[in-house]
């Protein structure tokens, strides 16, 4: 049974370490946030674009993150439209 779970876990290990791959080569920034608008996940691109390490960025909210303008002015968290 626990050999069935190590397989089963190292299989998983691979498919997220192939997701992982693949989704940092796309041309586009993608972040995962969990229900609250924390950042669980993000590729390079988004690293790049906030200008922070993924490992700063996790359990952080995207709209503090990821700043918004209209009129030069900075949207508040209400009013943001990713929220």
């Amino acid at each position: 049974m626990m050999e069935d779970i190590h397989k089963q876990v190292e299989k998983l290990r691979i498919t997220l370490g192939n997701m992982e791959v693949a989704l940092n080569s796309v041309a586009n920034a993608i972040v995962w946030t969990n229900s609250q608008g924390k950042i669980q996940w993000c590729n390079f691109l988004f690293e790049q674009l906030v200008n922070q390490k993924k490992i700063l960025l996790i359990s952080k909210n995207l709209t503090d993150q990821l700043v918004l303008l209209q009129n030069d002015h900075p949207i508040e968290a209400a009013d943001h439209p990713i929220t």
